[in-house]
This record gives structure tokens, C-alpha cells and sequence, in this order.
């Protein structure tokens, strides 16, 4: 670990001390735990996320996140969450296909900013709630589940007998900012 790093940290972890960091929830973390993402930065978060969801599913949890709080992930740039995903899509009422895509989109993709880590799975859950309730102009498709991981899409891929188009489906916060000059080209960092 770099020694900015480590003073990213530590400031949060004495922000947080000190009562400075608002809707901290987990009283006992010790700043080692902590993990920083900065400018340029890719981190994998796939496994804080359940495998797939369904419609019904996130109806009745309105969380894909598999844990009650946000890991202890301090955001040094603006980030946003952005998943490959893959997903059961029905078509004019009957029938069912697969496609994978991109989470966020569009409007989404620009609502979904943030530089916390709790705000950003909230408007992360917003995201997948809009992707369940939109509905293309003059009908279309509608999504009926979305997969997360490799695990997921398989699970899906059985439930609807559908084929699975891609693979490395995962969940990342990434960094939005760039380093003047520098080519937009994200470096994974440990998630």
C-alpha cells in the first residue's frame, strides 16, 4: 500500500473518529480494513452483490447488495458503480431471450455519481429499480431478472432457458475523474 494511501485513510478513519463523517454505521473498523479508491482507479465489488435478482426479488428487498451495510471503502475522486450484467429479457409478453449489458445507462449513468460509498449503493439500487421499471417507447421488452456474476447469468440461463451471450459479468466502482493529459484508462485496485 502507498504511503497516500495510508494518509487517505488515516484522515477518513479521524474524520470518522471524530463524528465528522455522517451515516457511519460501523463503530468497530480498524483503519488497516479500509480500502481507498482514487483518480483513475477500478475496483472489483461483485461480491458484496447477490448472484442475480429477479423483478420480484428486488420488489420485495429493494437491495442487490448481499450485506446489511457498505463495505469500508473511502472514494478520494467521484466515482460511480457500474456493473456488466446479464439479463432475462421478455419480449412482446412471451417470449424470453438473453442479452448482457451495461448498468447504468443513459440519464441513469449521470444520476448514479457520488463520492460515498453508502450514497453510491443506494443510487446503485436506484439504477436497478429504473432498469426494472422502464419500459422502452411502444412496448418492446421488459427485463424479468438481472445476473451479476458468471454464477448468476448460469442461474438465470436455467430458470428461463436462455442462452448466455458473454461472460466476466461483475460489479466495479470506478473512478470518473482523469489526470489531465492522461488517456481515460482505469487501474484495478484490491476491492
Amino acid at each position: 500500500m502507498t504511503s497516500r494511501r495510508v494518509d487517505v485513510i488515516y484522515s477518513w478513519y479521524g474524520r470518522r473518529a471524530r463524528g465528522e463523517v455522517a451515516g457511519v454505521a460501523i463503530p468497530k473498523i480498524n483503519a488497516s480494513d479500509y480500502k481507498v479508491l482514487g483518480t483513475m482507479e477500478r475496483m472489483n465489488i461483485t461480491q458484496y452483490a447477490v448472484d442475480y435478482v429477479t423483478e420480484e426479488q428486488f420488489e420485495s428487498t429493494r437491495t442487490i447488495w448481499n450485506i446489511p451495510t457498505p463495505p469500508p471503502i473511502v472514494i478520494d475522486t467521484v466515482a460511480h458503480i457500474r456493473a456488466f450484467t446479464f439479463a432475462a429479457i421478455e419480449r412482446g409478453g412471451t417470449f424470453i431471450q438473453g442479452a448482457s449489458f451495461t448498468i447504468p445507462w443513459g440519464d441513469m449513468f449521470i444520476r448514479a455519481i457520488g463520492r460515498d460509498i453508502q450514497v453510491l449503493f443506494k443510487k446503485f439500487n436506484g439504477a436497478i429499480d429504473e432498469a426494472f421499471s422502464m419500459r422502452p417507447p411502444g412496448g418492446g421488452y421488459r427485463i424479468i431478472g438481472i445476473a451479476f456474476n458468471e454464477a448468476g447469468a448460469q442461474s438465470l440461463a436455467e430458470m428461463f432457458d436462455i442462452e448466455i451471450d458473454s461472460y466476466d459479468y461483475g460489479v466495479f466502482l470506478e473512478s470518473r475523474r482523469t489526470k489531465r493529459g492522461v488517456p481515460y484508462r482505469l487501474v484495478e485496485v484490491e476491492g
